[in-house]
């Protein structure tokens, strides 16, 4: 976990949710991401504070690393994406964070049958 991810774990507090964590093997098929997600929604949903994570590799083979926080601001629900695609040299660079205020599902484009969770109107935190 790195760092921008460990600051936001602090600051949903110690009693939180875990929504588990998704290491996708290189050319997996399967569809088992949703249940991190879904428990991710089930928490924004019920503004509960929660964290989770994907990892998954670039077509170069280079690790990429998702953490999900749900958690309150100010009265007001809130979902965090932090990116850590600090190993990929080719692609986007650094870590970035960014909150959402809408989400929905949506196929996932390499594999029909599955749905994965397509975030929307997010921008970067407050600080």
């Amino acid at each position: 976990m790195g760092d921008a991810a460990r600051h936001m774990q602090d600051r949903i507090g110690a009693t939180f949710q875990d929504c588990g964590e998704f290491d996708e093997p290189r050319h997996d098929q399967s569809c088992r991401l949703r249940r991190v997600e879904e428990c991710m929604i089930s928490a924004l949903d019920a503004c509960r504070p929660a964290h989770g994570t994907h990892e998954f590799w670039t077509e170069e083979g280079d690790p990429v690393r998702v953490d999900y926080f749900s958690y309150t601001d100010r009265g007001a629900c809130r979902l965090m994406l932090v990116e850590d695609r600090s190993a990929d040299p080719i692609g986007k660079t650094g870590v970035s964070e960014k909150v959402c205020r809408s989400h929905s599902w949506q196929p996932q484009p390499d594999r029909g049958s599955c749905e994965l969770l397509s975030v929307s109107d997010c921008s970067a935190p407050e600080r």
